[in-house]
């Protein structure tokens, strides 16, 4: 499956672009939710913790607060090794799910914006001058022949 490119970053420029979700420190929740259910190990209240202290901690919903609760509990399991291929596929699954790796980001075409201003990794103004020096090159390479 052939996954979006982040704005900016299209070779054709006459493409409608999807809708990108632009997520900041400002989206930060104010506080952590209580873990439901039972008490958690260390490890998992430590990821639940930075799952909900990062900008996706702000667009998760109450009812997301259960999966996520399976999705620390699992990754505590793989933790300490006592997971088993089914589980750790449920794990994986998860993290898709939720955005928790650069691949399910872009795939929900959610982009972290952290630091902002010119030279981050998407800025428009950036994109486009390197798009001008490739044509450049291209230009000097397909006049001398080569």
């Amino acid at each position: 499956m052939a996954l979006p490119k982040p704005p900016g970053q299209t070779r054709r420029r006459n493409l409608d672009q999807p809708n990108w979700t632009t997520l900041t420190d400002d989206d930060v929740p104010d506080e952590v939710p209580e873990f439901p259910g039972r008490k958690p190990s260390v490890a998992a209240l430590v990821y639940w913790t930075a799952i909900f202290t990062s900008p996706i901690g702000g667009i998760l919903h109450d009812v997301d607060h259960f999966g996520i609760a399976r999705l620390c509990r699992l990754h505590s399991k793989a933790e300490q090794g006592k997971i088993n291929g089914v589980e750790l596929g449920e794990l994986r699954q998860l993290e898709q799910m939720y955005g928790l790796s650069p691949w399910a980001r872009r795939r929900l075409q959610w982009e972290i914006d952290r630091v902002g201003g010119p030279g981050t990794a998407h800025d428009p103004q950036r994109t486009d001058e390197l798009q001008r020096r490739r044509d450049e090159r291209r230009g000097r390479m397909e006049g001398t022949g080569t």
